[in-house]
């Protein structure tokens, strides 16, 4: 059995950094309770680099993931990482021991 899961790195501008990361809060939580087809949703902050946050997600498949994106908590962070400029960089992977 395998899963779906996604490494997202974010850098975040100067002074956004708990704009964001209040975001991201509230997006992880909803996203573990509401969402059964979410297995993970970790926020990881490099030690070394402070406007760099990362989500680790695992989705039980694709149609998890787009479920995901339709939710009300997701649109909260979105619109939140778009006003504050967060560029982001997504790598797909398969995580085969879920």
């Amino acid at each position: 059995m395998t899963a779906l899961a996604i490494l997202v790195k974010f850098t975040i501008p100067e002074g956004s950094m708990d704009k964001f990361m209040e975001a991201a809060h509230h997006d992880a939580k909803h996203s573990m309770q509401d969402e059964p087809g979410c297995q993970q949703f970790r926020i990881l902050i490099p030690n070394e680099q402070p406007n760099c946050v990362y989500f680790f997600e695992v989705y039980n498949d694709e149609a998890a993931l787009e479920q995901h994106r339709k939710q009300p908590h997701y649109e909260v962070y979105s619109k939140i990482a778009a006003e504050i400029g967060v560029t982001r960089e997504r790598v797909d992977l398969t995580l085969l021991n879920p």
